[in-house]
């Protein structure tokens, strides 16, 4: 698609002043989060399908020519953001995840700061099946995973990051998949080095990189990770 659109674009087809503005990193992510939308990832693919939008006015206003000012930016920006955590938090609200935690500690040290201009949502399970599933926006959290094995799950930041420790478990045979989602966010997964962990990565402007230095003896099991983020970071360590 990136090639035919260039081609046209080169030959005349498509305008030329639209070609930084199709052909752009921007771009790629409002056609990311559309793809995430598709595949029913409502919250996500608006989320960054929102950040590819605003980020495009600067290129938008010469083209469309309309007036564009960083006053004009933040105006949009963060409302948008709080439009989203809102979407978010009337979503969950309205289909709650029946769950039972238990070996918890979570820390909330953002909270004060954010509580006069956000309504914080977060939301984490992990039971007996050995799934973890964290939903964090803006706060994050450390855990220790403290289950007899672990089965995989989730992982979905926005704008917040996440320390998981999974030293303390034992991981299931088979191919156990774990998920990590994220805008603006990062991950931090500390894994013995006898895991065999592999990486698919999915993500724009960002970062994820196994750090332990080996990957594994097991032979009969394996984590395989699958990041889709956007701005974000992440690494594994033991």
């Amino acid at each position: 698609m990136i090639g035919i659109c260039y081609l046209l674009f080169n030959i005349g087809v498509l305008p030329v002043a639209w070609k930084p503005i199709v052909l752009s990193w921007e771009m790629l992510l409002i056609v990311l989060g559309c793809g995430w939308i598709v595949a029913r990832h409502y919250f996500w693919g608006a989320a960054v399908a929102a950040v590819g939008a605003i980020s495009l006015l600067p290129q938008l206003s010469v083209v469309m020519g309309f007036k564009y000012s960083e006053e004009m930016f933040n105006a949009i920006l963060w409302p948008v953001i709080i439009i989203l955590i809102g979407i978010l938090v009337i979503s969950h609200s309205f289909f709650p995840h029946h769950h039972h935690c238990h070996h918890h500690h979570h820390h909330n040290k953002h909270w004060d700061d954010f509580m006069d201009m956000h309504q914080q949502y977060n939301h984490e399970t992990y039971g007996a099946d050995g799934r973890i599933k964290y939903d964090y926006v803006l706060n994050g959290t450390e855990e220790i995973f403290l289950g007899a094995e672990f089965r995989g799950g989730e992982i979905n930041t926005v704008l917040g990051g996440v320390k998981l420790d999974l030293r303390r478990t034992s991981l299931a045979e088979g191919d156990v998949v774990l998920n990590l989602k994220g805008v603006c966010g990062g991950v931090t997964l500390f894994i013995p080095k006898d895991w065999p962990v592999e990486l698919h990565t999915h993500s724009v402007l960002s970062g994820f990189e196994d750090k332990r230095g080996t990957n594994g003896v097991y032979v009969d099991r394996k984590l395989i990770i699958i990041v889709d983020t956007v701005l974000s970071g992440g690494e594994i360590r033991c």
